[in-house]
C-alpha cells in the first residue's frame, strides 16, 4: 500500500474534510487542495469483500499512525476497517458513511472527478 496520505491529506483545521481520505466509485481519494491523489481500490487496499460499501471516509492521521500502508489484507466489518500484516492484526481504523461524514465534518469532500 502506497503512502498517498502522506503527500496530499490536508492539515488545515479550516477545512477539517481534507483530513480524511475518501473511497468512492472503485477509488481512493486523498487531497489538499492543491495535490490530488487517486489510486484504484485494488491498489491500495488488494480486493475489499464483497459487502464492502461503495463509498466511506477514515481520517488519514489514523491510516499513518497504524502503518496501515503496512497491511497485506483489509477487512471492514461494522464501521471498521482492520488491517492485518504477517503476523496478525495491525489494528482498526473508524470508516464513516457518506451521511456520518458530513455529519460529523459539517460539508462535503471535494469532488475529485
Amino acid at each position: 500500500m502506497k503512502k498517498f496520505n502522506l503527500i496530499a491529506s490536508g492539515k488545515n483545521s479550516l477545512r477539517p474534510s481534507l483530513d480524511y481520505i475518501q473511497v468512492k466509485n472503485g477509488f481512493v481519494y486523498a487531497t489538499d487542495c492543491h495535490k490530488l491523489v487517486k489510486i484504484p481500490i485494488k491498489e491500495a487496499f488488494g480486493s475489499l469483500p464483497v459487502d464492502a460499501p461503495t463509498e466511506f471516509y477514515f481520517k488519514a492521521d489514523a491510516w499513518k499512525k497504524g502503518n496501515f500502508y503496512k497491511a497485506l489484507y483489509y477487512n471492514i466489518k461494522d464501521n471498521y476497517l482492520e488491517a492485518f500484516d504477517k503476523k496478525g492484526k495491525l489494528g482498526i481504523i473508524d470508516i464513516l458513511t457518506y451521511e456520518q461524514f458530513r455529519a460529523e465534518v459539517g460539508g462535503n469532500f471535494p469532488d475529485c472527478e
